[in-house]
């Protein structure tokens, strides 16, 4: 799973990288490791290139903390936190984070 990872960190667009690392996610899903996902599902946004993209996949992680985890304050930390994922100097790991328990509410 950290292999599928680091290949669709350094290169977004490779396709077989991104779709192992759903594979992964969705053998992840079905043993319901909800932390692991969410870890995962956060690194993957942060390297996507366009903002409503990265708006969807955002919005995928905080329904999952939301729904599966019952962590609504953990959600809404991750879908309305001003986070550019990285792309901003300085804002490197915000959305980590945002999608860590204890993680920077609002």
């Amino acid at each position: 799973m950290e292999a599928w990872l680091e290949l669709v960190t350094a290169d977004p667009a490779d396709r077989e990288a991104r779709e192992g690392l759903d594979r992964g996610l969705a053998q992840l899903g079905e043993r319901k490791e909800w932390e692991r996902m969410v870890g995962i599902m956060i690194s993957r946004a942060e390297v996507i290139p366009e903002p409503a993209s990265q708006a969807a996949a955002l919005r995928e992680v905080a329904l999952l903390l939301e729904h599966e985890m019952v962590d609504t304050d953990r959600g809404y930390s991750v879908m309305m936190a001003p986070c550019d994922c990285g792309r901003r100097r300085g804002s490197a790991g915000r959305c980590q984070a945002l999608g860590r328990k204890g993680g920077p509410v609002g």
